[in-house]
């Protein structure tokens, strides 16, 4: 048998006819082909599915004589296979031109791209990688090593390694402990002192006044020399008066009782309370120092956050305008009566060394939760010592008239 050489193009192969798509399995000559409608059972002679099946029949009979006729007549050029002794991959010019080796059949659009007939067709691999820490006649490696890990940073110092918060706490002690000794050789002191407070919610105008204070035994003794409240007096000695405090009225204290009326109060009394946020046997820098010792120990000893109490370095007094070393405490709610929802208080202490009051508490700053000013107390113009004596606490010095 002589090959046919005739330039065919190449094609897939045809599947089986099946116009209807009925086939299920091979058809064999002779046998029907197989019916899915032949599972369904018609209910009467005029149902839709004998209908039905009276039009598929011929349509089926139809697709099985061309299928059997598929089968039995001779397969044309294009669907026979290798001509015999034709050797493998031969075929058609066209076939074969698109089979020849180093090449692979190009796209429209795309160029024609050559498959390598040998490894020595390919081209030349990668210098491999040498590590230089590798012995001389260990083998080449193709591929190099992973990437190593980073380096992680070198662990800070123990000086770096604290926090500001606990330095801040250690400062705070420095400071505190250096005031407390300072003022434990004060046997007593006299000041200017400028008061002004929120007294139940009612903003007082500010006074100005000459603060006289004794530690042993406790005696305070208060005279307003600015033009609000001008003339009241108050006296406290511990253990004297049958533990009262002798008040002599200022100008527009009392609309009933005027001015320059001396009269007997207790400390904790409405009249007494009603010009002020504090009491007057809360008074005095021993009280000041002994509130910012309970939440210094409290942030040592992890009570309280320790960035509730800080030093907020070297500020100028607001009246006084002097130098002052600064503590900020932070005050949550619950810690004062008088602040149920926290606020804020700074204390500052004198940082001119040349001043008496040196390393003293002299100005406090009370701020509310909306930082509203609630307190303010700045002293100045101190007396250390003040070298008083009974007679200067004595309620003969009041002036006025009793009551």
């Amino acid at each position: 048998m002589v090959a046919d050489n005739r330039a065919v193009p190449c094609r897939p192969a045809l599947p089986p006819v099946d116009p209807l798509g009925t086939m299920r399995r091979p058809i064999r000559p002779g046998r029907r082909p197989y019916r899915a409608r032949a599972q369904i059972r018609p209910r009467g002679p005029s149902s839709p599915v004998r209908r039905f099946g009276r039009v598929l029949a011929p349509l089926e009979a139809r697709a099985a004589t061309l299928a059997g006729a598929a089968e039995e007549a001779p397969r044309s050029a294009t669907d026979r296979g290798p001509p015999a002794g034709a050797r493998r991959g031969a075929g058609p010019p066209a076939c074969r031109e698109a089979a020849a080796p180093g090449s692979v059949p190009a796209l429209p659009g795309l160029p024609k791209a050559t498959i390598p007939n040998s490894i020595s067709d390919s081209p030349p691999l990668a210098e491999p990688f040498v590590d230089p820490a590798e012995p001389v006649n260990a083998p080449l490696s193709r591929s190099r090593p992973p990437a190593a890990p980073p380096v992680p940073p070198p662990a800070p110092s123990q000086k770096l390694a604290r926090t500001k918060d606990e330095s801040t706490v250690a400062e705070v002690r420095k400071l505190l402990d250096s005031a407390t000794k300072t003022y434990a050789e004060v046997p007593d002191y006299e000041a200017k002192l400028v008061r002004r407070e929120v007294v139940a919610g009612k903003p007082q105008p500010t006074e100005e006044l000459t603060y006289a204070h004794r530690k042993e035994p406790f005696a305070v003794y208060m005279k307003v020399t600015g033009e609000v409240g001008a003339g009241r007096e108050v006296l406290y000695v511990k253990g004297q008066n049958a533990g009262k405090m002798i008040v002599v009225t200022g100008k527009g204290d009392s609309l009933l009782l005027g001015t320059g009326k001396r009269m007997e109060l207790e400390p904790d009394s409405p009249l007494a309370t009603g010009k002020s946020r504090a009491r007057i046997t809360d008074a005095g820098m021993g009280k000041m120092l002994a509130t910012i010792t309970k939440y210094v120990e409290q942030a040592e000893g992890g009570k309280r956050p320790a960035d509730t109490v800080k030093l907020i370095g070297p500020t100028e007094g607001v009246e006084s305008k002097m130098a002052l070393s600064t503590i900020e405490i932070t005050l949550r709610p619950g810690d004062e009566p008088l602040l149920p929802k926290g606020g804020a208080r700074t204390y500052g202490f004198d940082a001119d060394r040349k001043s008496p009051s040196f390393g003293l508490p002299v100005q406090i700053v009370t701020l509310d939760d909306k930082g509203k000013e609630v307190e303010f107390y700045s002293f100045s113009a101190f007396k250390v010592p003040a070298k008083f004596t009974d007679a200067d606490f004595s309620p003969d010095r009041l002036g006025g008239k009793k009551k």
